[in-house]
């Protein structure tokens, strides 16, 4: 390329340059064309408007015009208008506007024509605007001259009507250049005359405003270029035309040149210019093909057999090249130390592939974990709480009752499948605390014990001193319960599980390694045991969401898990939690007990929640408890509901549109500062406690609740609102 471009440069520009040239030339001369014949025309056509005044002057000073006489004046104007052939009609009107005498006989009045307007207005030579007359039924424009008496009074109004057809005349005396086409406005941007007739554009037909706005500049005449009314590109001379210099335009003239016209001898050099330069890009490519076959081509060829076999696997595949001294050479050479060297980066780059893709297919289920979990959480709410309520109002022993039970029962079991989606999605909301993990296995043996068959032996070793994390020790428990269970599961007959802790004070980390002696796993099998819904159960007898809600605890919390399984040898899970060095949790004191009132005495409760069934079902629980309920299903309405009322406690949902409950409750706290609020969420993330939504020690419900979670929540927070303060 660097050949080519430095042989067809100094060709490139030398007809680029003659190219340029030429357009610049015809430009300039089609300029010079158009405004020449623009000025010729309106010279021509001015010289017999100065005609038509001096007649007008002429016969305003008869006798018989001046008085009026209407047979003198008829004669008068008719002869002549005979022997002056611009002229279409000459006419005396009154100054009531009632025409006394004109050459072409007919009942008009003039009293509302501007040239007859302004004559009477100026007392001077005046201009109509552009018409067909009412005597010719051409089209046509008006010229007026007062008749004065001695005092300078208007006794009458000569008017002369010049026909636009006249220009034909006048374009017959000019050279126009070919292809030329003269446009006429009046002040108004309405076309009054074009020569050649043309099928769109026609009298009546408004300029286009970037016409308008070239004409109107501040030349009296030029040249510019412009799409025309035609929609063709051309090159414009123009010219406004007024009476007196200090007046305003009364005419705009236009003689316009089409630029394929224009420019054709530049696009014939143009033409010429490209089959040379395409002749002259040949022979320079074909010596650029040549040399590029022996120095370039070839060589790379082998490169790229090179690179294909490799990408196959053939890594014996060498380029042939490494005799050669200039730097295709170097390349060859640097080609084939390369593939000496892939086979082993090959193998690396599959197996962090590997772990790439199932990071993503983590993510992505993660993501639908949390949605489905949020949505199922605000439809288990209404379904919990109902069926809660229609357990209580029948009989133990009645059908309603037993159903309503029983869709409880379901309804608890999805509510622990959506925990599951929780802790798959990473997004469940943790409560973390310094735990001691060491407390946390030895409270689990028991636990264990129980729960595995009595043939396998449980084996604990932890160390002497405290091993503490941050952590959920819920979570924590749950983790270490799939774990163990699924060792059980994997042990045939008789066999060992081993729960180990120990610290890694040089990594900053605690682990925690479950060991079994049970079938162990095949390479496929470990690759894909952390995929959710992957089980290698029986149908029905696992739900394939135990070890990837386990890596989504551990991650969200900071860890990590190592695995380690050969079939018939057993497997061992190894945690990595990031130590903690502060104190460990003390335990907790025992809760003050609360006195649940029976009804809430008629106090105010404002409630804010964008789901309906959600909505409905807290409006509920709040009326059982004896509140009166304002609801709202956003934000803004709520604030407007609240107003003229005492509100003492509201219930929102976390997550809203317009504003979010936090911010509502900080609105209507400026007003009602006593207002009292519990939150509630179906949304699993941790931004909804942990990233300054909620403050600190605010009251919350997760979504799904129960009815006795519901009345717990709000009793404490009525029970915090009537403790003295201090």
């Amino acid at each position: 390329m660097v050949i080519f471009l430095l042989v067809m440069a100094p060709i490139f520009v030398c007809f680029g340059v003659g190219v340029l040239a030429n357009y610049q030339t015809d430009k300039r001369e089609a300029e010079s064309k158009s405004l020449k014949a623009v000025l010729a025309l309106t010279r021509e056509y001015s010289a017999e408007v100065e005609g038509l005044h001096a007649l007008l002057q002429v016969l305003s000073t008869h006798p018989a015009i001046r008085e009026g006489r209407k047979a003198e004046c008829l004669a008068i104007l008719h002869r002549v208008h005979v022997s002056t052939p611009y002229v279409d009609n000459l006419g005396l009107a009154a100054p009531t506007g009632q025409v006394i005498a004109s050459s072409i006989q007919g009942n008009y009045t003039v009293e509302d024509r501007k040239y007859f307007l302004d004559a009477l207005r100026t007392r001077r030579f005046s201009v109509g605007e552009y018409v067909v007359g009412r005597a010719t039924g051409h089209p046509t424009i008006h010229f007026s001259l007062p008749v004065l008496d001695g005092e300078g009074n208007v006794e009458s109004v000569l008017f002369a009507s010049y026909n636009l057809d006249r220009f034909e005349s006048i374009i017959s005396h000019q050279n126009l250049p070919q292809g030329a086409v003269l446009n006429l406005t009046d002040h108004d941007g309405r076309v009054i005359y074009r020569h050649p007739r043309h099928g769109v554009v026609k009298p009546g037909l408004r300029d286009q405003p970037h016409l308008r706005a070239q004409v109107d500049g501040a030349a009296e005449e030029g040249v510019f270029r412009a799409v025309g009314l035609d929609g063709v590109k051309r090159l414009f001379g123009f010219r406004r035309l007024r009476l007196r210099p200090e007046d305003a335009p009364y005419l705009y003239a236009r003689v316009t040149i089409p630029e394929p016209i224009a420019f054709a001898e530049a696009n014939r050099f143009a033409g010429w210019a490209l089959l040379s330069c395409a002749a002259a890009a040949g022979v320079a490519g074909l010596l650029l093909h040549l040399l590029a076959q022996r120095h370039l081509v070839r060589p790379i060829r082998a490169l790229s057999r090179v690179a294909r076999e490799a990408g196959s696997g053939g890594f014996s595949v060498r380029s042939g090249l490494e005799d050669r001294e200039d730097e295709v050479g170097q390349v060859g050479r640097a080609f084939d130390r390369m593939v000496a060297s892939l086979e082993a980066r090959e193998a690396e780059r599959d197996r962090l592939t590997e772990q790439l893709h199932q990071a993503q297919k983590m993510e992505s289920l993660g993501r639908l974990a949390g949605g489905i979990a949020h949505d199922f959480n605000n439809l288990l709410t209404p379904i919990m709480i109902y069926s809660q309520l229609l357990s209580e109002s029948h009989d133990t022993e009645s059908k309603v009752g037993t159903k309503a039970r029983q869709i409880l029962a379901a309804s608890t079991k999805a509510k622990t499948l959506i925990a599951k989606l929780m802790g798959l999605s990473r997004k469940q909301v943790l409560h973390l605390e310094t735990v001691d993990l060491n407390r946390t296995i030895e409270s689990f043996i028991d636990i264990i014990r129980r729960t595995i068959r009595e043939n396998i032996d449980i084996v604990v070793e932890i160390p002497g001193r405290p091993l503490l994390v941050r952590a959920d020790p819920t979570q924590i428990d749950q983790v270490l319960m799939n774990l163990v269970i699924n060792a059980g599961d994997a042990i045939q007959g008789r066999g060992r599980i081993a729960i180990r802790a120990w610290a890694e004070p040089a990594e900053g980390c605690a682990r925690i390694a479950v060991e079994d002696t049970g079938c162990g796993m095949d390479a496929e099998t470990r690759r894909r045991i952390f995929e959710p819904f992957f089980t290698t159960k029986p149908k029905g007898e696992g739900t394939g969401l135990g070890l990837a809600t386990v890596l989504g605890i551990i991650q969200q919390h900071g860890g990590e898990i190592d695995v380690a399984s050969v079939p018939g040898e057993g497997s061992r899970f190894t945690l990595s939690l990031p130590l903690h060095t502060g104190a460990a949790a003390a335990d907790p004191a025992p809760e003050r007990a609360i006195r649940l009132p029976a009804v809430a005495r008629g106090q105010m409760a404002l409630l804010a929640e964008d789901n309906d069934l959600v909505r409905a079902t807290a409006a509920e629980l709040l009326r059982r408890l004896g509140f009166q309920v304002l609801e709202a299903p956003e934000p803004a309405e709520a604030l407007a509901l609240a107003k003229g009322h005492h509100v003492d406690l509201l219930l929102s949902d976390v997550i809203m549109p317009g504003m979010n409950g936090p911010e509502l409750h900080r609105r209507l706290r400026e007003t009602q500062p006593w207002t009292r609020a519990i939150f509630m969420s179906g949304h699993t993330d941790n931004i909804v406690l942990e990233h300054g939504q909620l403050p600190p020690g605010t009251a919350f419900l997760q979504k799904p609740f129960t009815r006795e979670v519901f009345n717990e929540c709000v009793t404490r927070v009525l029970a915090a609102a009537e403790e003295p303060a201090g």
